[in-house]
């Protein structure tokens, strides 16, 4: 099942639109379906909730952290290091752990990870509308630095990631990822 990071009815609701469907408005379904894209760059995670296998390197200097992309980890299927199953391991806040250091092997691990709609954090649900409603209302001048209009001339910021939008996402950005804000 995919994740309904942007509601209709509250894009709906925030840009007063008249429709009755996404389907209805183009450019907005397009762009509701790529700010989980931004989102996911931003936050440096996975927010779909679903199985998936990755494949790490560990680094030559040595760690027992394997980090994964999809957060939070709901069920791991299978660890292999090094293409032997490894049973002991702990689900941690960035992935897992394994029990002992091992330096620049692969690590196989298959997870469920992510947030579903029932589990995604309303901050992140709310970042999402917000910055679908402004990517919405400038579509019409994507790269334009400046409008004219009637009333004369608006500058327009290069189009990215609100700042309130990033501020509500901060809290989730993945433990092993600084991102400046």
């Amino acid at each position: 099942m995919a994740l309904t990071l942007v509601p209709f009815g509250d894009i709906q609701a925030l840009l007063e639109l008249n429709g009755s469907s996404l389907g209805e408005y183009p450019a907005l379904e397009w762009i509701v379906d790529n700010v989980q894209a931004a989102l996911e760059a931003f936050l440096g995670r996975e927010l779909e909730q679903k199985e998936r296998t990755e494949e790490v390197l560990l680094p030559a200097s040595g760690t027992a952290q394997v980090p994964l992309a999809a957060l939070p980890v709901r069920s791991v299927a299978s660890v292999t290091v090094d293409g032997e199953t490894e049973d002991n391991y702990q689900r941690t806040p960035y992935g897992i752990r394994l029990p002992a250091q091992r330096s620049a092997v692969p690590v196989e691990v298959t997870y469920t990870g992510g947030f579903d709609d029932s589990t995604l954090p309303a901050a992140i649900q709310r970042a999402a509308v917000y910055q679908a409603a402004y990517e919405y209302q400038a579509h019409e001048f994507v790269g334009a630095q400046a409008i004219d209009t009637e009333g004369g001339t608006v500058n327009r910021p290069e189009l990215g990631l609100l700042g309130h939008v990033r501020a509500q996402l901060h809290p989730y950005i993945h433990p092993l990822r600084t991102v400046v804000i």
